[in-house]
């Protein structure tokens, strides 16, 4: 068993690697956003793609900061998650084909994600009960959802 400031250390490392990989990520999204004239519903699947994954890394950062007590970073953490998922939604309205069924239904789940997201930020902010492992796992229904919407578009 670790210690908490053992904890706070690791978690605060893994805290830089994944503000790292979301800077990245939302650099990489409004880099590209209108340049590309090929392949758009396949960049976008790709962006949405490359979205989860880092989101499910994020999560699993959140769990371990809430249960190290780390709120402020937590809190952080969910801002940028709501961040990232707000630029995605908007690469994909912005995008040719922004009506097509495979994006709006995905830009839908985006909100959905954000509202939950919001949710949860209000909660740790306002030292209301919770669990880190259900948050966890109420993040993760939210990416899971958005990855079978992505999917069922096919």
């Amino acid at each position: 068993m670790t210690n908490s400031a053992s904890m706070m250390r690791f978690n605060d490392g893994n805290l830089s690697a994944v503000l790292k990989h979301m800077d990245a990520f939302k650099g990489y999204i409004w880099k590209h956003r209108m340049g590309m004239e090929n392949g758009m519903e396949q960049a976008n699947k790709q962006y949405t793609e490359e979205f989860l994954a880092i989101m499910q890394h994020t999560h699993v950062t959140i769990k371990r900061l809430l249960e190290a007590g780390n709120y402020p970073s937590a809190l952080k953490q969910l801002e940028q998650c709501q961040g990232y998922a707000i630029a995605l939604g908007q690469r994909l309205e912005a995008s040719e084909g922004a009506s097509s069924n495979s994006n709006s239904m995905t830009v839908a789940l985006l909100e959905e994600y954000c509202e939950v997201v919001y949710q949860i930020y209000e909660k740790v902010r306002l030292c209301l009960p919770f669990d880190a492992n259900d948050i966890h796992n109420c993040l993760a229904m939210q990416l899971i959802r958005i990855g079978n919407g992505v999917k069922d578009s096919e």
